[in-house]
């Protein structure tokens, strides 16, 4: 969301550069504590001023619950007193979120239109029958890789994940009124959606096929890129049924996180294929890991042989270069080993 609106802005990452600190972390957490941050359940996103060693210095501002981020960036843009930037006084202001009075599967008020910033709002909703269980499982599992390669994790959810019970005769008939494009056929599918507090209440863009999952979530994660920046036309209809929330289950997380293992330590290990003598432990533990994470889903596990190696690897990783290319996949790596075994 923060690259989003950064983006949208105009600015360069060395004028708005992102930082992901953990308090898990001895030097983050020092820094943190220095700006006053407490450990919370959730994240915390932070305006500071950098220091001459770049680490933040001055806390200036954080993102409140439910404030848009692009206002959030545009409103440090243009404070001279919180940023050196330049100022984009000519760019149009986005209305503030509106609030969706929700009353269950029908009644209520009548339908409104709204312009809203979809701004982390935008989410997918998969609306299938328990005998369509077969398409769905994999697509949660492509989707979960395709978080844990962007966004290093797949709990919480990074946007909403919600589906419909189109068995519930009630679900589909509300459906009917409301988002007919979902029941136009018995084949499962899955919509890029706007959500607001939860509920959604706009359909964007609708894939009815998910017999190859890979592809789409590529093309969802393309639309949902595509529609980030955007002001929609929405229509709040209190009539839409609400969506039950989904998550991935610990065995698809555990089994995604393996799955990224895989990756990172086969892109670290072709990366540094030609080893200096400092770095040849470091390498063959690669390989080791590469060997143990090797084959389908179902085949890997975080066994005791990969706990072993994945323990190795952190406490002697690849020593690179501070512009080394591979920097940046051996922090992934090294951040998903200490979730795997601590």
């Amino acid at each position: 969301m923060l690259k989003a609106a950064r983006k949208e802005l105009g600015l360069k990452s060395q004028e708005l550069p992102i930082l992901r600190l953990s308090l898990r972390q001895e030097r983050p957490a020092q820094v943190l504590q220095a700006l006053g941050i407490n450990a919370t359940g959730n994240p915390q996103v932070l305006l500071c001023r950098r220091g001459s060693d770049g680490w933040p210095e001055l806390l200036l501002g954080q993102l409140s619950g439910g404030e848009n981020p692009l206002l959030f960036v545009r409103s440090a843009v243009r404070d001279p007193e919180r940023r050196e930037l330049p100022s984009r006084d000519d760019e149009p202001v986005l209305p503030p979120r509106q609030e969706v009075e929700s009353t269950g599967l029908a009644g209520g008020p009548e339908p409104r239109e709204d312009k809203l910033a979809p701004t982390g709002q935008l989410g997918l909703l998969l609306a299938y029958r328990a005998e369509d269980k077969e398409f769905v499982q994999p697509f949660l599992s492509e989707l979960g890789r395709h978080w844990m390669e962007r966004y290093g994790r797949v709990k919480p959810s990074p946007f909403p994940l919600a589906s419909y019970d189109l068995s519930d005769d009630r679900v589909e008939e509300a459906l009917r009124g409301s988002f007919p494009e979902l029941v136009s056929d018995p084949k499962p599918k899955v919509a890029l959606c706007y959500f607001q507090l939860g509920r959604p209440v706009k359909i964007l863009e609708v894939v009815n096929d998910l017999t190859l999952p890979a592809t789409t979530v590529r093309l969802l994660s393309a639309a949902r890129h595509r529609h980030m920046a955007e002001s929609i036309s929405v229509t709040v209809d209190s009539s839409a049924p609400a969506a039950k929330e989904m998550s991935l289950s610990d065995d698809q997380e555990q089994t995604v996180r393996l799955s990224r293992v895989h990756e990172l330590a086969q892109r670290l290990a072709y990366g540094s294929s030609d080893p200096e003598p400092a770095n040849r432990l470091a390498h063959r533990t690669l390989l080791q890991i590469v060997e143990l994470t090797r084959g389908s889903d179902e085949d890997r596990v975080l066994s005791h042989d990969l706990r072993e190696a994945l323990a190795d690897y952190e406490s002697e990783p690849l020593l690179l270069e501070p512009d080394s290319s591979l920097r940046s996949f051996q922090d992934q790596f090294l951040e998903l080993i200490r979730t795997l075994i601590y």
